[in-house]
Formats: structure tokens, sequence, C-alpha cells
């Protein structure tokens, strides 16, 4: 669509990228100017969640990499503003992922062990700094920063389908301190392609499962895995979203300080579909 902005005839698109609507402003009728790039300073902004206002799930922006789009040059006039992540969230209606009690614990893992709790279900946080918890070797002893929320509940607790999707993966990753047995998800959520790993579930959580396999919202998807299946860990569910295509039954469940930043934008906060658990 056309429409004038500041005096400029816009031309405004929209394309699809790594599962988020972009839209482009570029100014029409401009000749590109040769070999130059769009600066991502001040034009390209990729859109992620801001954790704090999760209560009111909104958005901020941070700069990204011009080279991540399709963009590959300015005009000398144009306007080229790019905004990923833009689906919207709070206008979705979800199913509870797992039936919580109206009381439950949330921990605090930035000491590196699992406190004790008063309650039978508890949380443990999205983006947080957890140095020395993970000792095992498949976190290379510089992977601790947690890209998913954490449920922790009973052996046998009752996951759920949030939305309708299909299985994307299943499997069980039998390294210690991994997720154990694990099903993935693919929903279409407001257009866009978004993936949901439910980790550290029971071995029977596989039965029955195909790829392509369609479940509806508030389907029952599995359970939560005792020690011995699950990665050697309490039982509780690892809950993840991702904006990146899976390859397998597999994602970062934390990540390094310096993939931080990536991984925030890779993996959405799962409180914009589990709610504000805290």
């Amino acid at each position: 669509t056309n429409r004038e902005i500041a005096g400029n005839n816009i031309t405004l698109r929209k394309v699809s990228a790594r599962g988020s609507r972009i839209l482009i402003m570029k100014s029409a009728g401009k000749i590109p100017l040769p070999n130059s790039r769009v600066a991502p300073a001040n034009t390209c902004h990729r859109t992620v969640a801001n954790s704090p206002s999760i209560t009111s799930p909104r958005a901020h922006h941070s700069s990204s990499d011009a080279e991540n789009y399709i963009i590959d040059f300015k005009c000398k006039h144009d306007i080229a503003v790019i905004m990923e992540g833009s689906i919207d969230w709070a206008g979705q209606k979800f199913s509870q992922v797992v039936q919580l009690p109206e009381k439950y614990g949330v921990l605090d893992l930035t000491g590196g062990v699992i406190p004790e709790s008063d309650y039978e279900f508890s949380i443990g946080r999205y983006d947080e700094d957890r140095r020395g918890l993970y000792n095992t070797d498949i976190f290379e002893g510089k992977r601790f920063i947690h890209m998913g929320i954490d449920i922790g509940g009973p052996i046998g607790t009752v996951c759920h389908a949030f939305s309708d999707c299909e299985i994307s993966h299943f499997g069980y990753n039998p390294e210690a301190g991994d997720y154990g047995n694990v099903v993935i998800t693919k929903q279409v959520i407001d257009g866009a392609n978004v993936w949901a790993l439910f980790g550290h579930l029971s071995s029977n959580s596989l039965e029955g499962k195909s790829i392509g396999q369609k479940l509806s919202a508030g389907e029952v998807l599995g359970w939560f895995g005792e020690y011995s299946e699950n990665g050697g860990w309490e039982p509780h569910l690892h809950f993840q979203l991702s904006l990146v295509e899976p390859t397998t039954h597999d994602l970062p469940g934390v990540v390094s300080p310096a993939e931080r930043e990536q991984g925030l934008r890779d993996f959405p906060d799962p409180r914009l579909v589990l709610g504000a658990l805290y």
C-alpha cells in the first residue's frame, strides 16, 4: 500500500521471515545508492519480549544486524524500518499447559542450587543466571542462562497443548542433565510459526506420537517424568518457546552469556503463553 508520511510517498510491504511478520517502509520512486547498506543502529530493529511488563504483554525494540534481513541497500531518501516478532500475544487465548494450584513457589536458582520449597508446585524463572547448577558435560561449563520456564510438581503431572498444534519432533535425549523425553509442537499464532518444547517428560508421553499428529488446545500431551527418565532431575516440565524451527527433538534450554541476546530473540518469554506466573 502507498501513503504519505511527513511529505514522503511511502510504500509499505509485508513479508515473512523467521516465523514473524516484518514491515518494510520504503520511499517510493527513489533511486538506490550503490554499494550502501541499511545502518542497523538507527534503522533496523527487532521486537522482543520485554519481561518486566509481561503482566500486560508489550514489546520493545533492540538493534539487530541488518544482514539478517532482505534489505541490502539504503536509498538516499528512504525510510527503512523493520519490525520482527510482531505477534499479537495479548490477543490470544491459550489453554493452561499445567493446572497449577492457587499457591505455588517461585524458586531462586541464581545460587546454583535447587532450594527446598514448601509448595507442591514451583516455578523456575526465564532468563535466569543459574551459574553453578549445570555441571554435566553437555553444558560445557559455560551454558547456564535459562531460556525456558520450569514448572515443578509431582511425577505424573499432566501437560496439555496450549493451542491447536501438530507434533514437530519427539524423542529421548539420554545424556545426564539433558531433557530425557521430549515433545516439540508447532503452532501458528497470529499467522506466525511458533514451536514449543516440553522437556523432562515420562517415557509413556512418547507413546502413540507421530510427526505431524494434530493436537487440540487443552489435549493431554504428556506427563512429568521421574529421575531415571527425565535427564536426572527432580520432576518438572521445562517449557520453552522458539521462533526458530528445531532440526530435531532438542533446543538449547540454557545458553552462555555471549549467546544470551540472540537467545532472548529466538526463544521468547514463556509467560506470553503461561501468563504472569511471577
